[in-house]
């Protein structure tokens, strides 16, 4: 701590006392066979929205203390970070559903801002610039980046796995991975029977033997994707809308849900001008 700036130390403090105040939700077991347990995140009418919108059922949803400067959604998922000099994260609307042994999504980098703020132009970040992709359970400091804090796992784009710390990592999860560039795709994969966390980038996974393994027995209730970055950018996800750079979890299905979910489409436009109208004069 002694080693971070007064303004880092400011901020760490506040997303302890964050998580202190906002601990993750628990979910009471029944005493009996006989009790049932309220789910209060996946009820009834949550399993029917996802069953009938698929993997678009979730989307991600800045929290309302966010300046609205801050972050902008569209289309659900793709989310375009505006704030300079500050860190700032978005997670999704619903959690991982535990439903299936294994869930995987996909972030991708569509574009980087320069150094001069002008446009969405550069390549690469540099070394005070972090987009961090990862889960944490909610609800999570969305003025802090995901890995940071406790109940959180990040890939961040300098090449780093961070894992609930805020402070200066180990040389080895400091350089775990490849630093990211625009164009890059981040996969994240959740095993939910063991809580085992992998990561890919660009369709292949990225080992972690380095470090001993993958992240194993992260087990919670509700584990949500989330998304930061402290520097202009545009973030792409992919819940299994459609295919994944990662082909194993094409091949195994391990989107979200289903990738149109069991809604009708509206009818097509030219079925309109079949319709007769009668005007009475």
């Amino acid at each position: 701590l002694a080693k971070m700036s007064p303004e880092e130390q400011f901020y760490y403090k506040q997303g302890e006392e964050f998580i202190k105040q906002n601990p993750p939700l628990i979910i009471p077991h029944a005493l009996s066979s006989h009790e049932q347990i309220e789910d209060p995140i996946i009820d009834e009418t949550t399993r029917q929205y996802i069953s009938d919108e698929g993997a678009y059922a979730w989307e991600f949803q800045p929290d309302p203390n966010l300046p609205n400067d801050t972050v902008m959604v569209e289309n659900k998922t793709e989310i375009t970070f505006l704030n300079y000099n500050y860190e700032a994260s978005v997670m999704t609307n619903l959690p991982i559903p535990r439903i299936n042994r294994v869930y995987y999504c996909e972030f991708k980098i569509f574009e980087l801002n320069n150094n001069d703020g002008a446009n969405f132009t550069s390549n690469q970040l540099n070394e005070q610039e972090t987009i961090s992709f990862g889960l944490s359970t909610c609800p999570y400091p969305y003025f802090r980046l995901p890995g940071k804090h406790h109940h959180s796992v990040a890939y961040d784009s300098n090449g780093a796995r961070r894992f609930n710390d805020s402070f200066e990592l180990d040389p080895k999860l400091g350089t775990l991975f490849p630093r990211l560039e625009k164009g890059d795709v981040v996969g994240i994969g959740y095993r939910s029977n063991s809580g085992t966390v992998f990561f890919t980038r660009n369709g292949k996974k990225l080992k972690e033997d380095s470090v001993g393994g993958h992240i194993r027995g992260w087990k919670f209730k509700y584990v949500y994707p989330i998304v930061g970055a402290n520097v202009p950018c545009k973030v792409h996800v992919n819940f299994g809308t459609y295919g994944f750079v990662y082909i194993e979890a094409n091949v195994k299905k391990w989107g979200y849900a289903k990738s149109n979910g069991t809604k009708l489409p509206p009818p097509s436009y030219e079925e309109y001008g079949q319709d007769l109208s009668l005007i009475h004069i």
